[in-house]
């Protein structure tokens, strides 16, 4: 609150109040001009302070993840890139696209809780190794739980590994169970793992990696989704 225009109606005679009002008309407009004024300031003041402290803490969390491993903060930029793409193709809202960006930026955040030598191993996982980095998803969920904006969007961080036949994890959610944005995490992340060099294996190029892609459609992806990545592809807005 700001201020208080108050004015009395509590007469016998309305049409002399009424006259009396009108003489003060344009001191009240200008009265509450200001009000407003002030009032919508302060409010930007405070909108501009919460989505900075907002960006501050993805940019934090985002930077801890470069602490961890600095092949994951390049990738989860990369991954935002091709989702903030893909989400524009898929004509979601404005809103929604910024929702996706911050989202893949963080979709790995779990990593801050995998041991450093399953992380960073520079061979194959075994199958302990590989249920140990499964739970990613999972750590990333409870991690973000605790920012009130978050947790809207915790179901998209948790299940951008389920495949689109069910055969993912951690839920086993299949086709249209699993959120849309969660979906095209999944080809962005997936393109992204794909065309970059790791310890254990080369990188393929981007038209091997499209044909992957194409390949596992209706299988590990969204036909939707791929074929909407595609589209990006085609326009050489992926270049």
């Amino acid at each position: 609150m700001e201020g208080l225009v108050c004015v009395d109606l509590a007469a016998d005679d309305l049409a002399a109040v009424l006259s009396r009002l009108n003489k003060y008309t344009l001191i009240i407009s200008i009265l509450l001009f200001v009000l407003v004024t002030v009032a919508g300031y302060k409010f930007s003041e405070v909108l501009a302070d919460r989505t900075e402290l907002y960006s501050g803490s993805v940019n934090s969390l985002v930077d801890s993840i470069n602490a961890k491993d600095s092949y994951t903060r390049k990738h989860s930029l990369n991954v935002a890139r091709y989702a903030t793409l893909l989400a524009k193709e898929l004509k979601l809202s404005s809103k929604d696209v910024r929702s996706v960006n911050i989202l893949a930026r963080l979709h790995d955040i779990g990593k801050i809780g995998v041991r450093d030598d399953v992380l960073n191993k520079p061979s194959s996982l075994n199958q302990e190794e590989l249920n140990i980095i499964r739970m990613h998803p999972v750590i990333g969920s409870q991690i973000l739980d605790n920012i009130k904006r978050m947790r809207k969007h915790l179901a998209i961080i948790r299940n951008h590994h389920e495949r689109f036949d069910g055969k993912g994890y951690p839920d086993g959610l299949k086709g249209e169970e699993i959120p849309l944005v969660a979906r095209i995490l999944s080809v962005a992340d997936s393109f992204d793992a794909m065309t970059t060099t790791r310890p254990y294996r080369p990188a393929m190029s981007h038209r091997e990696a499209i044909l992957e892609l194409e390949k596992n459609m209706g299988t590990q992806f969204d036909p939707l989704v791929v074929e909407a990545f595609q589209r990006i592809y085609s326009k050489g807005k992926v270049m």
